[in-house]
């Protein structure tokens, strides 16, 4: 075997640690620190105090809630779950954090009473941040136990994704403020320490599990530009102090990419992280429950696809999963009726089988690097759906059955790991699957826009034609159709476009509305089309207009690394069709370098914070062309003898301050037109078309661009081929030849005064080499 390394990402791979690739299969996972009646520690801890906690698997899984083993097998039990973790083809153990935020402000260390699992007390988690059990014993505990963790996981060489201190007190900062730099503090000395000690076999750090859309509307709301500020900030104050490991924050769904959302793109850290959950629809179980599950998963399949193509950076599903359980017969043959969607489950144990099995070859066969389950067992955290005559509220028994293992305590034997009777079917297939897996499996949805493809359409809504205006209201429509575009007038594939509308009133004092909402994408070409329904037609109690509960009351469009634009709800009308400017920075991460020329006396730097593509680059003088991906040097790239090129891949993001600038907020409601603002960008400079001819250099330059009448054609360089004949055509938008001769000399003129306004191509033939360049007639 190979020395010990560290775990690296290369593109979309992670090596390992013996520098092999490697797909990380993770399981989240708690271990509880706890104390007994014999040894409750004071809220400033003695050393001793601490020495006499004990830590283990969580009290929420298992038989009852409590610990199901003795005090000293604490260290034990962790190896038993991890043993049945290998068993079923996890290598790494998402280890989450005990931290908490205390009431009092900043971060305690949550223990637990042993036996019974309860009475959770908190630690202050105090500067100075030293972990050194006499000045700091709290930390220094938490820290001894990070690295127990992360040896008995390298004794079955598996990984950990580690969660560390990140709670929503971390969200309540703003950069530069003394809790910002008291976080980055406590982040500063997990490193030093993780560094210090050489952990190997450390996948992450997973800095905040799911700070997403307006860090859940938790006080103070920040700008894209302050989240980019404090991410920043956490990721370098762990690169600081231990640049052998990677960086990760986490994401819900796609609000990422609206309003102020934690945006993967922006944020300065290795690799997304994002946690994806199939949404069964209450609607679609009312009208068919033996189907709907199918339409979510293919939903959830559509969602995936959406990560892989427009997540333009490496990404792991870090949490998913499938509330399963078997419906609960009752001593006395009494059977529980709610275990069931909406109530207390997804579906039974074969549906989460059936969940696992419909996306995990799926998720293999994408970019998406790494997958995670959650969670190992079923918890104690929320009370069973009440058994009774009368449903319970919706989704009463949540985050009770995500475990892959039921209820129960494992027990203990030579060559089991203890949990064999305790596995769902989910967890059967995951034991098959780790010696015989399952082929990739691949998900392609059409690139243009396609209403029969629940891609484009997930709920399948028909057409709807009603247009419905009310006296002194704005007009709604049943479909709303446009372009999503960005502030350089290209569209941009794969925006996100929400959707909602009341249809109906509860039976609540007052009455309360009830709304449904749906969404789209855009196309490759930026289209969408989202259409409204009312599911529940002539159902309602105190039913509204029915011509508004089929109409669409508002949107919601952003894309990554883009502003939002809402309308409707908040004032303003909508449109049936319409198009939406979105300020965006999407086009600093694919690069294409085209008619770029750098003279000997230049230097250049050009970067692509995902790929570089450089068509046709002439280079005499210094270039740098970097990605974090890949560089690509297509045949018209020259660098002549006596330059200098360097080409090379490395990490990179974006700048705070070009957040800030570019204004990543609510699109204005009266967004400057595209063609304009193409055309102030074009009188801002001249642009150069650059030629390898015959190993001498010419350009062409076009002026004035824009142009009113008169547009001079003009070769630049030097070498006798300038003053050889060549050939020029001008084309319009359409194709249609304008122009076409021959020219003699380095300098040609055209009239363009009688032609339309619009944008013109030039191509010019050069000793066989053909070449163009755009203008525009105003």
């Amino acid at each position: 075997m190979c020395p010990a390394q560290f775990i690296t990402l290369q593109g979309d791979q992670f090596i390992d640690e013996h520098g092999e690739p490697f797909f990380p299969m993770i399981m989240s996972y708690y271990v509880d620190y706890f104390y007994t009646d014999a040894s409750v520690p004071d809220p400033y801890p003695t050393p001793a105090q601490v020495q006499a906690l004990g830590y283990g698997r969580s009290s929420a899984i298992g038989h009852d809630g409590q610990y199901g083993y003795l005090l000293t097998d604490g260290p034990a039990s962790i190896l038993q779950d991890l043993a049945e973790l290998k068993a079923q083809g996890f290598n790494t153990l998402r280890f989450l954090s005990n931290a908490k935020p205390m009431d009092s402000g900043g971060m305690g260390l949550e223990v637990k009473r042993y036996p019974t699992g309860q009475d959770k007390i908190l630690l202050p988690l105090e500067s100075p941040y030293l972990p050194d059990i006499d000045l700091n014993p709290t930390l220094w505990f938490h820290y001894q136990r990070i690295l127990d963790v992360c040896s008995l996981a390298q004794t079955l060489d598996m990984k950990v994704l580690l969660e560390p201190f990140m709670n929503d007190a971390m969200l309540t900062v703003m950069p530069g403020d003394a809790a910002m730099q008291d976080h980055v503090a406590l982040l500063a000395s997990l490193a030093a320490f993780i560094h210090t000690h050489q952990v190997t076999n450390l996948l992450a750090y997973e800095i905040y599990g799911e700070p997403t859309y307006e860090d859940w509307r938790k006080p103070p709301v920040h700008t894209k530009a302050q989240i980019c500020e404090i991410a920043r900030g956490w990721n370098r104050a762990l690169k600081d102090f231990d640049p052998d490991h990677l960086t990760t924050i986490g994401g819900v769904f796609f609000d990422d990419v609206l309003r102020e959302g934690w945006d993967p793109l922006l944020l300065e850290v290795d690799f997304a992280s994002m946690h994806l959950y199939p949404i069964p629809s209450i609607y679609e179980w009312t009208a068919d429950p033996n189907t709907h599950l199918d339409k979510a998963y293919e939903r959830y399949l559509g969602l995936l696809h959406w990560y892989d193509r427009h997540l333009n950076k490496p990404y792991i599903v870090s949490e998913t999963g499938f509330e399963g359980e078997e419906p609960v017969t009752y001593p006395g043959g009494i059977h529980h009726p709610w275990l069931m969607y909406p109530y207390g489950t997804l579906g039974n144990e074969q549906d989460q089988d059936d969940f696992l099995r419909a996306t995990l070859p799926m998720i293999r066969g994408t970019r998406c690097a790494g997958y995670g389950w959650w969670l190992m067992q079923n918890s104690h955290w929320n009370p069973e759906p009440p058994l009774g005559p009368d449903p319970p509220p919706l989704h009463t028994g949540a985050d009770r059955y995500y475990g892959l293992l039921k209820y129960g305590d494992p027990t203990t034997a030579p060559g089991t790991t203890g949990y064999e009777n305790l596995r769902k079917t989910a967890a059967e297939t995951l034991v098959d699957w780790a010696s015989t897996p399952p082929a990739d499996a691949t998900y392609q949805p059409p690139a243009s826009l396609d209403m029969d493809h629940r891609y484009y359409n997930p709920y399948m809504h028909p057409e709807n034609n009603i247009v419905y205006a009310p006296a002194g209201q704005s007009t709604r429509y049943g479909t709303i159709t446009g372009q999503v575009k960005d502030d350089q007038g290209l569209p941009i594939p794969g925006a996100v476009v929400k959707g909602a509308h009341y249809i109906g009133l509860t039976n609540a004092t007052p009455p309360l509305p009830i709304l449904y909402g749906y969404y789209t994408y855009t196309d490759d070409q930026g289209d969408f089309e989202i259409r409204a329904m009312d599911p529940l037609p002539g159902n309602h109690i105190n039913p509204l207009d029915p011509n508004r509960e089929r109409a669409i009351e508002n949107l919601d469009i952003g894309a990554h690394a883009s502003s939002w634009e809402q309308r409707g709800w908040n004032g303003q009308p909508l449109q049936q069709s319409s198009s939406y400017v979105l300020n965006s920075l999407r086009r600093e991460f694919d690069v294409v370098l085209d008619q770029e020329m750098v003279w000997g006396n230049e230097t250049r730097d050009y970067k692509g914070l995902a790929t570089l593509t450089a068509h046709e680059v002439v280079v005499i003088g210094e270039a740098t062309l970097k990605a974090r991906y890949s560089v690509h040097l297509l045949p018209g790239f020259h660098a002549l003898e006596g330059g200098e090129c360097h080409v090379f891949t490395e990490a990179m993001h974006l700048d705070c301050d070009d957040i800030e600038e570019t204004n990543l907020k609510a699109a204005p409601s009266t967004p400057v037109p595209a063609v304009a603002s193409v055309t102030q960008k074009q009188l801002e400079r001249e642009v150069d078309l650059a030629f390898h001819v015959k190993g001498a250099v010419a350009g062409m330059r076009l002026y004035p661009n824009p142009s009113r009448g008169r547009l001079v054609v003009e070769l630049l360089g030097s070498g006798s081929e300038l003053a050889t004949e060549w050939e020029i055509q001008i084309l319009n938008a359409t194709g249609q030849l304008m122009v076409a001769r021959p020219v003699n000399g380095p300098m040609t003129v055209f009239d363009a005064s009688s032609w339309p306004a619009g944008t013109y191509t030039v191509q010019a033939n050069i000793a066989g080499i053909r070449q163009e360049l755009r203008f525009v007639k105003q």
